[in-house]
C-alpha cells in the first residue's frame, strides 16, 4: 500500500499525465518520477502502472516510461 488515499493517487495520475503532456518526449525512470512527483516508491509505481494499463504511457525496453504514441 502506498499510504496515499485513493482519491489522491487519482490526482497524481492526473498531475503525471499533465507533465507527459507539457513535456512531449518525456522519458522518465521510476526514479525520476518518483522525484519528480515528491511521492515514495509505492506510490509511484501505482501511478505509473495505472497510466500504462490506460495505455497513456508504456515502458520502453530501457525501463523508462514514455508517452505511448496514439494509433
Amino acid at each position: 500500500m502506498s499510504g496515499f488515499p485513493a482519491h489522491e493517487i487519482d490526482t497524481l495520475v492526473r498531475r503525471a499525465e499533465a507533465e507527459y503532456r507539457e513535456m512531449p518526449g518525456l522519458s522518465l525512470t521510476p526514479q525520476q518520477a518518483q522525484r519528480m512527483l515528491g511521492i515514495n516508491r509505492v506510490a509511484c509505481r501505482e501511478v505509473l502502472t495505472e497510466l500504462t494499463y490506460h495505455g497513456f504511457l508504456r515502458r520502453t525496453s530501457r525501463g523508462t516510461y514514455v508517452r505511448a504514441q496514439a494509433g
